[in-house]
């Protein structure tokens, strides 16, 4: 994905278009990634671990201390699917995959890995010799070492550690098309959009002792090559999108967390409409955009640079930024519109005030009503 080139391996190797130079990428991923090895650029760290649990009230998911679930360690709340469906086509929600309490004991494993310890100084090393090729290698490797883990700690968690599919046995073409049984579905993803899960789940897992991995204000991970997520078993449970969320769901999650509607809306900012009503959107933050995108429902870490972002306040655009730069809009009567300190440039542009940000997954545009 780093390098755009579409195809599937092997086949694309022997692409006309880009076959060549996938080939070549190939090959020099390959080389780095018997550094990696021999050289020991990296750490892996991961932690698994199994709980006793059950669906309580629908799509909430009560983790108990042991087997005689007297004592309540956590609770996983989830989210029902809304859009409109055919006739006969149920709404799924993560919690329908775990038995309900009044029904039969079950279980919920959850799982932190990242092979990311070691990155940022060897791609400080690289980026110091002007060698970015090598420092996108080498964080794209990462990634996909960690996505590898994950697999990997699955597969023994299954097999193993909780031992529902001691005799399964699948080939890499198996495991890569997901035949075996269980998810493992990760906060902020389509089946599972709520990231403020993830604190929850690092305390029970105590993953920053085990594994090194840190949650920042944006709740993303670091190091960034890093996975984390939740186990389930059920033969049926699989992958979905909860799609867009209403403002009743809203209110509902929030209440059963103990918080206000209006927290919850930030942080599912792109599971809410892309076009709301100008008059709802209060635009803050005037000298910290990021402070607006977050008020208004998108949810970015600033400091990893994970997307590039546009603020857009009344005539003028800041465009070509990225979130690991800060800037600066001084007020009106301040003379510039924007100063900024990427070296980016501002441009002319009509309409509304606009706030307007794009993250890997994601493109969120929220009209204001006020000023940014």
């Amino acid at each position: 994905m780093a390098w755009e080139l579409a195809g599937r391996f092997p086949k694309i190797l022997s692409d006309e278009v880009v076959g060549e130079q996938a080939t070549k990428l190939h090959a020099d991923a390959v080389k780095m990634l018997d550094r990696i090895v021999k050289e020991k650029w990296l750490q892996a760290n991961g932690v698994a671990a199994i709980w006793h649990a059950n669906t309580v009230g629908h799509d909430d998911i009560e983790l108990y201390s042991d087997a005689s679930r007297n004592k309540v360690v956590g609770r996983v709340h989830t989210l029902r699917q809304q859009s409109k469906k055919a006739p006969g086509v149920p709404y799924i929600a993560l919690a329908d995959f775990v038995a309900p309490k009044e029904v039969a004991p079950d279980m919920l494993g959850g799982f932190a890995v990242t092979t990311g310890h070691g990155v940022d100084e060897r791609v400080k090393k690289f980026e110091d010799q002007h060698d970015d090729y090598s420092a996108i290698m080498l964080k794209a490797l990462a990634d996909r070492l960690a996505e590898a883990f994950a697999e990997k700690l699955h597969e023994t968690v299954r097999k193993e550690i909780w031992g529902y599919a001691e005799g399964e046995a699948f080939d890499n073409e198996g495991l890569i098309k997901e035949a075996y049984a269980g998810i493992r579905p990760a906060p902020g993803y389509p089946a599972c959009p709520d990231h403020t899960e993830k604190p929850q789940l690092f305390n029970l897992l105590d993953a920053e002792k085990h594994t090194g991995i840190k949650l920042t204000e944006g709740l993303a991970m670091w190091p960034t090559a890093a996975v984390s997520g939740f186990y389930f078993a059920h033969p049926k449970s699989k992958y979905f999108g909860v799609g867009k969320v209403s403002a009743d769901q809203i209110a509902s999650l929030a209440e059963r967390k103990g918080q206000e509607s209006v927290w919850m809306e930030r942080w599912l900012g792109a599971t809410w409409p892309t076009n709301p009503d100008p008059a709802s959107c209060v635009c803050t933050g005037r000298n910290d955009p990021f402070a607006a995108l977050l008020h208004n429902g998108l949810v970015v870490d600033p400091a990893l640079g994970s997307g590039s972002c546009s603020i857009y306040a009344g005539q003028w655009r800041l465009h070509r930024g990225t979130l690991h730069h800060r800037f600066d809009l001084p007020d009106r009567s301040g003379g510039a519109w924007f100063r900024q300190q990427a070296g980016d440039q501002g441009e002319p542009l009509g309409g509304p005030p606009m706030v307007r940000a794009r993250t890997p997954h994601h493109l969120v545009q929220i009209p204001c009503a006020g000023e940014v």
